[in-house]
């Protein structure tokens, strides 16, 4: 199934490349954009808030600094989760209907980059916060039995909370793979839901026996990122757009579009 779909990705890219590159350049560009400015949002840490720690601080200032600092990554993280579930990730629906267009033999416009701002944002928006949700109470265990570990000082007890928060990490990528193709979903045009729940059973019956293969189909990239890191970044203008269409031909392959499968052939 693999070498399948990745021949696909291959043969749908085939005289696309330079569109598909646009449309990562553009949808990075504006991430970027979006990123740096919520960033501007929370204080930052100039060389003379580090100076306050240096010589010999009262008690008093290092438990204000300490809560400062609390507080700080407080707001960093609520802005970085608002800033992805609301702008972010809207956008990168988009990404994946432009990609789409590939597989259906069609060219793509780079407004549909911003599609999910126009069609249904409340249901894409709710689905998308649902999804995280899930995805953190999935992960929950894993961090509550990683931070015990670290905090109980018997070593065996220590040990064994560690060992059991690894098992609970791969049971939450196991369960948090049923939500992987929901922005596939979102994305597909001819796709509508009543409900998320529907949305989120339609991802979980799709993936339902093909997680291993959605997990090997990152891994088969793996060297496709070191040569891409070892010819100075300039081979990720291939690899990324392989990639990328790549989990598109996957997704059609577990919920084929008429129009996106392709004969044998095609790839002779």
């Amino acid at each position: 199934m693999i070498q399948q779909v990745k021949k696909r990705a291959k043969q749908s890219l085939k005289g696309n490349f330079g569109l598909a590159l646009l449309g990562l350049l553009i949808f990075s560009i504006i991430t970027g954009i979006i990123n740096s400015l919520a960033s501007r949002v929370i204080p930052g840490f100039d060389e003379n808030y580090f100076n306050q720690f240096q010589g010999n601080p009262s008690p008093e200032l290092i438990q204000s600094l300490l809560s400062d600092l609390g507080i700080r990554i407080v707001l960093f993280v609520i802005v970085s989760v608002a800033v992805n579930i609301l702008l972010t990730s809207i956008i990168q629906l988009g990404l994946i209907r432009y990609f789409n267009q590939f597989s259906l033999s069609k060219e793509p416009s780079l407004e549909m980059l911003f599609f999910g701002f126009k069609e249904s944002y409340t249901f894409k928006l709710k689905s998308l916060i649902l999804v995280s949700i899930y995805a953190f109470v999935w992960f929950l265990p894993y961090t509550l039995l990683v931070t015990a570990g670290t905090l109980i000082s018997n070593i065996a007890l220590a040990a064994v909370s560690v060992l059991l928060g690894f098992v609970a990490f791969i049971f939450g990528i196991i369960k948090v793979l049923d939500y992987a193709l929901v922005p596939y979903l979102l994305s597909d045009e001819k796709e509508s839901f009543e409900s998320v729940s529907e949305l989120i059973e339609k991802s979980r019956n799709l993936i339902q026996g093909r997680k291993g293969s959605y997990i090997v189909l990152g891994l088969s990239f793996i060297l496709w990122f070191i040569f891409g890191v070892i010819t100075f970044f300039i081979g990720l203008l291939y690899v990324i757009p392989y990639i990328t269409q790549s989990y598109v031909e996957f997704y059609y392959e577990l919920n084929p579009n008429p129009v996106s499968i392709k004969e044998e052939d095609d790839f002779a």
